[in-house]
Formats: structure tokens, sequence, C-alpha cells
């Protein structure tokens, strides 16, 4: 028999030693950054514990994340870090978890909880009282070769194969297309930041006007999130025209990939492609091949990425778990309402070198 309940700080060893098995290493480090020093407050865990032994085997947690929902000051979380021992797997032990932590994550101040998580493993958030509302979506484009070396890539998979030859087809398109949002670019520079200050909460406050969901991107979230991490691969860049700081553009380049982790202007059409154009570029000139990009179906993001010749390759469903009497329920269960990238998951490298 297990006992269920929400873990403590006596339990940090239990919960490093379970989420360690889940990613095949030590996470001690991740444990301090992500669990204990979020400027946003503290992770909440759960834990599946043997009555007679007390071993831990099972684990689930919340991370949470102040967040703006129409305008209003709303504290969400996203799920992560979901582990059964093997040994207990389909028989519920999850789905309890689930519950149990829906529930009380409500008692201790967070309103509402959201993830992706693969297909398999929808049924024991839906059980458990979320909602499978949209989903997230992967899309790729090839990226024009610099170099003999980047000329002579070959695609190592089929559907890697059918895009190459869909963007050397689609070429001409593209540089048209390429060529009209360089007209917006105009004016538009974007410089690595080497630590965020207080200009970025100004941002924040002038650019989020035009979400109806979307996570708080202050300045002591961003360092925490892009600078302090194990990790820290990724770079985060200041969108400016002229001095005016206008966005953030955060990219991850390995292995002659680039991922776009978060791009964070004013929504308007003009302003995301001339984000993305440079995006664009940037990728390029690091001498990448492609660049990815995945963002919640719906969002302003996902609309523009036809325009620059972007191809959707799959998607992972995203789920929201809230109370049925959230006063905002109806925007938080809008899959087009969520300006979710992966810059608000957990991971902070994303690539393998």
């Amino acid at each position: 028999m297990l006992e269920f309940r929400r873990a403590d700080d006596s339990d940090r060893d239990k919960v490093v030693a379970l989420v360690s098995q889940m990613w095949g290493s030590d996470i001690s480090a991740r444990y301090d950054w992500l669990y204990r020093a979020n400027p946003h407050g503290r992770a909440l865990s759960w834990l599946g514990l043997d009555n007679e032994t007390g071993e831990a085997l099972a684990v689930t947690s919340v991370f949470p994340r102040k967040h703006l929902v129409d305008g209003q000051p709303r504290m969400g979380a996203i799920r992560g870090d979901v582990f059964v021992h093997p040994s207990l797997r389909r028989q519920g032990v999850g789905g309890a978890l689930q519950r149990l932590s829906l529930r009380e994550m409500h008692e201790l101040g967070v309103d509402f909880s959201y993830g992706t998580t693969p297909q398999r493993n929808m049924n024991v958030f839906i059980s458990a009282g979320a909602k499978g509302i949209a989903a997230f979506h992967h899309w790729f484009r090839p990226l024009a070769s610099k170099s003999p070396a980047q000329a002579a890539w070959r695609p190592r998979t089929r559907v890697a194969a059918r895009l190459l030859r869909f963007s050397q087809r689609a070429r001409p398109l593209v540089r048209v297309a390429d060529a009209l949002t360089h007209a917006n670019t105009r004016g538009l520079t974007a410089l690595p930041v080497d630590r965020f200050g207080p200009e970025f909460d100004t941002l924040f406050e002038r650019a989020a006007v035009g979400y109806r969901v979307i996570g708080v991107r202050d300045h002591a979230y961003l360092n925490w999130r892009y600078f302090d991490p194990p990790h820290a691969r990724q770079t985060p860049f200041a969108l400016r025209r002229g001095a005016e700081l206008v966005g953030l553009l955060v990219l991850e380049f390995a292995a002659s990939r680039a991922r776009l982790v978060d791009l964070f202007i004013r929504p308007e059409r003009a302003q995301l492609r001339a984000g993305m154009q440079l995006a664009l570029d940037l990728s390029a000139n690091q001498g990448c091949t492609s660049l990815e990009v995945w963002c919640s179906a719906g969002s302003p993001i996902s609309r523009i990425l036809p325009w620059h010749a972007f191809i959707p390759v799959q998607a992972t469903p995203f789920a929201t778990g809230t109370s049925p009497d959230d006063p905002q329920a109806a925007t938080l269960l809008d899959p087009g309402a969520w300006h979710f990238t992966l810059g608000d998951h957990d991971a902070d490298a994303l690539i393998s070198p």
C-alpha cells in the first residue's frame, strides 16, 4: 500500500533520487535551482511512499509562475518531473498523485497548473481533473547554407529529407517573404544580454497588454531562468529600436541547429514578424542549418510562422488544470489565449551538443 502526501524540505533526497531515475543522471544541481531558487515561488512536490518501508516510489511537482490572465495577476504553475516506479505503473498511482496535487495546490495559493505531456500520459491528467485544451506545435525551417560544409549537410531522417526538398522548391518564395519582412526589421537590432535589469520589468508591463495568458517576464525571473541554471546554454537578446527596448528574443544554438526559446514583443503581426526574421538571421549567421520553433496552437507566434516558410512537424498535447468555478476558466481553457514557448518550460538546455 502507498501513502500519498506533500513533500517538505526533509524529503529533498527522496525527490532527487526519484527524478534522477527519470532523467538518468543526478539532478541535485537542477533541484537547487528549479525547486528552491525560483523567484516566483518554491516548487510544490507530492510523494507516493511505501507504507511499510517508507521508500519513495512516485513523485510529481509543480513549479510556480506569476501570470497575467486578461490583465489580472494570477499564480500559475507548470507541471513537471512526474515519475512512478516501473513496478507500480498502470495501477492508478500517477492519477492519485495528480488528483492530490490539483486539490492541494489551490489551498497553497496556486490558481491553475499547465504543461505539455506525451499522448500516452494525457489520460492520467484528464482523469485527475485537468483538461486537454490545445497542442504544443513543433515547426521547422531549414536555413540557407553559409559554407561548403553546410552545403554538404544531409538530412538524417525521412521527415527531414522531405522538409529539405520542400525548402529547396520553395526557396524563391522564401526569399521574397524574407525580403518583405526585412523591411520591418529596419532599425531593429538584437544585442546579447549580459544580465537583465529593471528596464525589462517596464518592457513586460508595456508589451504584455496584448496577451491574454502570459507568464510574467520580470528581470528577477529572467536572470534566474537564463543565467542561473546548471547548464545555461540559452542566449537572450534584447530587441531595440534605437535605444528603446522593445522585445526579448532567446535562442539556443548547438550542433548546427537552433531553437527559438522565446520571442516576447508586442503581439502585432509586423512586430512579431520582425522579431522572427532577426531570429532567422542570427541562426543563419551562427552557422545553423535549421531553426525550430515550439509554440501553443493558435497563439500570435503560431499565426506568423507560415509567412516565414516554417513547416509544422508534430504536436504534443497541452493540458490545463484549474477549478471549474474559476472566474477566468473560459480564458484559461481557450487554446488561442496562451503565449507559451520553450522558455516557459523548466528545461535550461534543449539541444544535445
